[in-house]
Formats: C-alpha cells, sequence, structure tokens
C-alpha cells in the first residue's frame, strides 16, 4: 500500500518528442511495465494501478499517453497546516517505457487543498533510494506497483535551468523570449505587417487616463443597470484604442478603418499577442480638453462621451452587447480629439504571449486557458489571415493539418503572414476563435 491517503490539483506537463513524451524538467523513474509491449497496454497498466492505489485519476490523454493523479497528503502528515502534498505525472513513450515523476506543495487550508498561493515544486532525486512516508518514496512504490524500475533519471542541469516556459529545448535548439529556436536562428526582419515596439503616432494628441477610466465604469454602469455583466478591463485593448485615435489624428480621418487599411479585428490579431476572440468597437469625435481642468471634470467628459454612443442605436448594441467580456477604452485630447472603445469576447488567452516574428519551425511553449467559450480548447491551425471561416472549419477533424493543443504551438515551416485560430469543443459541434498574427520569416 502507498504511504499516501487524494485531492485535486492544478496542471502537471510534458513535451512530445519524436521518442514519446518527456517530463519538462521533472526527475523521473524509468518503469518497464509487466506485461506491455505497445504504448496503450502500458498506459492501461498504469491506469489499473492508479484505480487500485489509494490515487485517484485527475487528467487522462490516450492520444499522447499521459496521465497525472490528483493531489495526496502524505500518511501521518495530514493534521499539518504544512502537511507535503504529493501527486504523480505519468507518462508512457511511444517505446511502451513509464516514466514516473512527482510535484509537491503544501497544505494551509482547512479543507485539505493546496493553497493557491504555493506552487508546485518538482520532486527531485538524490543519491541513494529513499523509502517511506517521503515524496520520492511515494513515486517509487508506484513506480514498483507498474513494473520493473529500470533507474532513475536526474537532469544534469537542475531543475531551476528550464526557463524556457518551463520545457526542454532539444538539442541543437536555444531559448529566444521563452521560444525554442534553431542556434542558429536570427531575427526575423520585422515586415510592415508587424506593430511597432514603440506608438509611432506618440506625439499626436495627449492620452487621458482619467477618461478612459470614466468611459470604462460609465458603459459598465449602463451595463449593470440593465442586469447584464460589467465587462473586465483589458489594458492592451485600451493601448490599442490609444493608436488607433493617435493614427486618426496624425493622419486627420475619422474611421474604424486605419491609414494602414486595417479593421478592428486586424488590429486586435495584430497587437495583442495573447487574445483568442471576436472584436467590436465604438470611436468618437471630442474637442480638446481645457488646461487645469479638474479630475471631475474629465470624468465628465467620459461620461458624455458614453451618453453620445448611447443615442446612437449601433454603438448602443455594442455597449450592450450580451456575448462582449472584455473592454478598452481611450481618449486622446487634441482640437478635435478622438475616443475609441475596443469590446472583445475573449474565448481564451494565451498564457504565454505570441512572439510578432518567428522562424520557420519555431515552437513556443505555452497553453490556452479558456475563459468564455462554453468547451475545451482542443486543437489548432496557422492559416493565412485571408481564410474563410468554411474552409478552417474544414481542418477541424484533419490531423495533418490541425494540431493537438500539447503544450507547444508549432508553427509553419514555410514563410509568411499567418493567424492563430484555436478550435474548441461544443456540446454541439466545434467551432474556432482567431488568435494573434504571425510574421514567419526566412531562416
Amino acid at each position: 500500500m502507498l504511504p499516501v491517503a487524494l485531492i485535486s490539483g492544478c496542471s502537471g506537463g510534458g513535451v512530445l518528442t519524436k521518442g514519446g513524451w518527456v517530463f519538462e524538467g521533472d526527475d523521473v523513474i524509468r518503469v518497464q511495465p509487466r506485461r506491455a509491449q505497445t504504448q496503450e497496454e502500458a498506459l492501461g497498466r498504469v491506469v489499473r494501478t492508479i484505480e487500485q492505489s489509494p490515487f485517484k485519476l485527475d487528467t487522462l490523454s490516450r492520444t499522447s499517453g499521459y496521465a497525472r493523479t490528483r493531489a495526496q497528503p502524505l500518511n501521518g502528515t495530514s493534521d499539518r497546516a504544512d502537511a507535503p502534498v504529493v501527486r504523480l505525472n505519468v507518462v508512457v513513450t511511444d517505446s511502451a517505457t513509464v516514466e514516473v515523476a512527482g510535484q509537491v506543495t503544501a497544505l494551509q487550508s482547512s479543507d485539505g487543498e493546496p493553497s493557491p498561493s504555493r506552487e508546485w515544486t518538482r520532486v527531485a532525486w538524490r543519491q541513494g533510494v529513499q523509502t517511506g512516508a517521503t515524496p520520492w518514496g511515494v513515486m517509487q512504490d508506484f513506480a514498483q506497483l507498474i513494473g520493473n524500475i529500470q533507474g532513475y533519471e536526474e537532469d544534469p542541469r537542475g531543475l531551476d535551468s528550464f526557463v524556457c516556459g518551463g520545457r526542454r529545448c532539444e538539442q541543437g535548439h536555444v531559448c529566444q523570449h521563452n521560444v525554442c529556436r534553431d542556434e542558429k536562428w536570427q531575427p526575423t526582419v520585422a515586415s510592415d505587417a508587424q506593430p511597432p515596439s514603440a506608438d509611432e503616432h506618440a506625439t499626436a494628441g495627449t492620452n487621458r487616463p482619467v477618461i478612459n477610466q470614466a468611459i470604462i465604469e460609465y458603459s459598465n454602469r449602463e451595463r449593470t443597470n440593465r442586469g447584464l455583466a460589467p465587462l473586465t478591463p483589458d489594458t492592451t485593448l485600451t493601448r490599442i484604442a490609444c493608436r488607433h485615435n493617435q493614427d486618426m489624428i496624425a493622419d486627420g480621418y475619422f474611421d474604424h478603418e486605419d491609414s494602414d487599411g486595417r479593421e478592428p479585428s486586424d488590429r486586435v490579431n495584430r497587437e495583442h499577442r495573447r487574445l483568442i476572440g471576436t472584436v467590436g468597437e465604438n470611436i468618437r469625435v471630442g474637442g480638446a480638453v481645457e488646461e487645469g481642468s479638474s479630475r471631475r471634470d474629465r470624468r465628465e467628459i467620459g461620461k458624455a462621451s458614453v451618453e453620445g454612443w448611447m443615442d446612437s442605436p449601433g454603438h448602443r448594441r455594442n455597449i450592450l452587447k450580451t456575448r462582449y467580456t472584455h473592454i478598452g477604452a481611450c481618449y486622446t485630447d487634441h482640437d478635435r480629439g478622438r475616443g475609441t472603445q475596443l469590446f472583445a469576447t475573449v474565448y481564451a488567452y494565451l498564457d504565454q504571449p505570441l512572439p510578432r516574428t518567428m522562424t520557420p519551425g519555431d515552437s513556443l511553449s505555452t497553453s490556452v486557458t479558456p475563459t468564455k467559450v462554453p468547451g475545451e480548447a482542443t486543437r489548432y491551425v496557422f492559416v493565412s489571415p485571408d481564410e474563410t471561416d468554411q474552409k478552417t472549419l474544414g481542418r477541424a477533424f484533419d490531423e495533418e493539418a490541425a494540431l493537438p493543443l500539447d503544450g507547444t504551438l508549432h508553427v509553419p515551416k514555410q514563410p509568411g503572414r499567418y493567424e492563430l485560430r484555436v478550435f474548441f469543443q461544443l456540446e454541439d459541434g466545434v467551432t474556432f476563435r482567431s488568435g494573434p498574427h504571425v510574421e514567419i520569416g526566412e531562416r
């Protein structure tokens, strides 16, 4: 019997390589499972072992050969506030070898759940086999139930050396800005499709944060007064709104289409490196803010902006649209200033921002965290931004076109400009939503 008695935990991690799954920096016990010749048979052995032990299964992917148990305090320690809590990550490689790794944290709450403030720490191997009620002892006892222990793998670089999004870059690759790149990688020259590193129209008008905040507050008041959920402020959407104001002022126009022919969705997909979803926009022309005006006076400008939009049926629909979840707003002061509201239905966020430029075949270690859609993010594709919705949906079940979301995004091997599109599995079908654009340059 294992020296543990289980509570639920957070996500673990592995990365798929040509030889199967390997843990991202965990020290592992390698096991040859009894009476198992294939990955499927070995995974079955792992699942049966979990079912017959005090552990409970938390996550299982038969496609990738990955299983994770729920968290479990060590025997004899559960009444302590700092009791160590263990969970196991198990991966079955293509060659049917089982890799057992562990993670540990400590309890702080009375209900036995791991404290959100405590991060999971990998269980590291030390010389000499540890037995009994220790995290490594739990791992070893579990491994012995699966089969014959072949040995232990200690990461030669140490647990703190996995700085590329927590993953191990393949041989011949180096980590650049959280991306594993070929060691011969050179930065791609940014094309016109890429946003500037600094605001190209920073001197065009003056952005007014007090008015920005007032626009968001009064927009949410219009929603809550009608029983609608308030929108969550997104600082990146606000920054994009400010840049559109300054572009309109610098080039003397008033339109949703900017001076480079980009619509609101183009600007968000170009400049918001994490958002996956849909967007809408309201714009207006305003006057200059008087010098020395009070904070109250400036808030009144924000209130008047929202009232003006509410008097227009199309703008009113945007403010009150039930599907929107997030908002950004900016008022840019000028003799004829500009105001922009950006709305978004955020279906998910990338946990790590997608770089604006990448090299053919690069990969990014990141997960996709759903926030709105009632379903699971399952697969993704990089396609031309001009590809039709119908063609993208046709890729949903094409395993060569749509790759599984397994913690790593692989960009295309052909140069060009691409848009990330993520598929979500719904109760009655599949949908997709667009994410950031990326420019793939020559190697």
